[in-house]
C-alpha cells in the first residue's frame, strides 16, 4: 500500500509540473506577442517562415533604414542609442568624431543609427516614441532628412519642432503622417529593440560585415576596444 501511495505522490507531482510548464510557457508565449507585435502579425497571418528567420537570423534590420556612409561599404556599424540618456550625448561627443574621421569620411563604413523605444514607450506614446515616428515619417518623405534627423536628436537637446521646423518644407504632411497609426517599419523597428533589449543598456553597438557576424559592444566603449573591434572585422575583409 506505501508504495502505490509513494507512486501515486510521484505521479501528482509530476503532472503539477507539467502543468507548471504548461502555463510558464503560455505566460512566455502571451508576453512574447505582447512585446513584439511584428511576432503577432505573422501569427494571425499564419506567415510561419517568417517567424523562424526573425528569431534565426537575430540580427538589426537595415533594409530602407538612413544611414551616414559609403552605401558600398563592407564594414557596417548599427548604434542604438537612447535619445534622452546622457550616455549618448558622451557617445556622440568621444566616439563619434573618431568613427567619422577615420571611416566614415573614408568611405570605409556604414552607419546605422537607431532610436530606441520600447514596446511602452510605443503604447505610452512617449517622447522616446516621437522620435523614432519622426524619423520614420521623415525616412519616407526625404531619406536624407531621416538622418539628419537622427543625428541632431541625439547629439543635441533640441526638441523636435524645432529640428523639424528647420528639415521638413512641408511641416502639415510631416504632422499627418505623425498622427498616423505605427507604421510596418515602426512595428519592425520594437520588435528588434524588444528581441535585442536595446533599451537595457545604452549605447549599444552592432559591429559586422555587409549586415552579418555582428561584434557586439555594450555601453561606451574605450577607443582602444573600439578600434580593436573595428579592426577584426577589417581583417575578415582582407585589409
Amino acid at each position: 500500500m506505501s508504495i502505490r501511495k509513494d507512486v501515486a505522490m510521484i505521479a501528482a507531482l509530476f503532472a503539477l509540473c507539467i502543468l507548471c510548464l504548461v502555463i510558464s510557457a503560455a505566460y512566455l508565449y502571451q508576453r512574447e506577442l505582447a512585446t513584439k507585435p511584428l511576432i503577432w502579425g505573422y501569427v494571425e497571418s499564419g506567415r510561419y517562415q517568417d517567424i523562424i528567420e526573425a528569431y534565426v537570423a537575430a540580427r538589426p534590420n537595415l533594409e530602407d533604414q538612413p544611414y551616414l556612409g559609403n552605401p558600398d561599404a563592407d564594414l557596417t556599424m548599427v548604434v542604438y542609442l537612447d535619445p534622452l540618456a546622457v550616455e549618448t550625448k558622451a557617445f556622440m561627443s568621444v566616439l563619434f568624431p573618431i568613427i567619422d574621421t577615420e571611416f566614415l569620411k573614408s568611405g570605409r563604413l556604414r552607419l546605422y543609427i537607431k532610436p530606441v523605444f520600447s514596446m511602452d514607450d510605443l503604447k505610452g506614446n512617449t517622447e522616446r516614441y516621437q522620435y523614432a515616428k519622426a524619423a520614420d515619417c521623415l525616412q519616407k518623405r526625404e531619406e536624407g532628412n531621416a538622418m539628419s534627423f537622427l543625428v541632431a536628436v541625439v547629439n543635441t537637446s533640441e526638441k523636435i519642432d524645432s529640428i523639424i521646423s528647420r528639415l521638413e518644407g512641408d511641416p502639415l504632411g510631416f504632422g499627418a503622417c505623425m498622427q498616423k497609426s505605427p507604421s510596418q517599419n515602426i512595428l519592425e523597428q520594437v520588435t528588434e529593440h524588444e528581441h535585442f533589449a536595446t533599451y537595457a543598456v545604452n549605447p549599444k553597438l552592432f559591429i559586422g560585415i555587409n549586415g552579418e557576424n555582428y561584434q557586439v559592444l555594450e555601453g561606451i566603449p574605450s577607443e582602444d576596444v573600439l578600434a580593436l573591434t573595428i579592426k577584426n572585422q577589417l581583417i575578415l575583409l582582407g585589409e
